[in-house]
């Protein structure tokens, strides 16, 4: 159902406004949208690009959350396809929700985010 990247797996919200990846633990795993709010602790200072131009998202990597802002597709792919809402993804000890509310990823040790239009938070 979902493509392959580079040993992940990578899919799209419902609405198409958040992009997600979970690839091996030596890669980078996250989501990021455009029109989600600064994740506190996120340094989103790029010359090039205004804040409203940038994803803004999360990174997780060797049990770690990052807070993140991007200014290209990190987590996109060029077909990407949808992971429904109450619907979930496992792929290496990392368990991504596709929700109404937005999207939460969760590790093995219980950290994690939720995205959306409204929130960027981790716990």
């Amino acid at each position: 159902m979902f493509d392959d990247n580079g040993g992940g797996v990578a899919w799209k919200s419902p609405t198409g406004q958040i992009s997600c990846r979970l690839a091996t633990k030596t890669f980078e795993s996250g989501c990021q949208s455009r029109t989600a709010p600064v994740p506190d602790g996120a340094n989103c200072v790029n010359p090039t690009f205004t804040v409203d131009q940038l994803s803004k998202g999360f990174v997780m990597q060797n049990d770690t959350v990052t807070p993140l802002c991007f200014n290209q597709g990190v987590f996109s792919i060029e077909f990407p396809q949808v992971l429904p809402y109450e619907r979930s993804i496992t792929f290496d000890d990392i368990t991504c929700t596709s929700r109404e509310s937005g999207m939460s990823c969760t590790n093995g040790l219980g950290h994690g985010f939720v995205l959306s239009m409204q929130e960027a938070r981790q716990f």
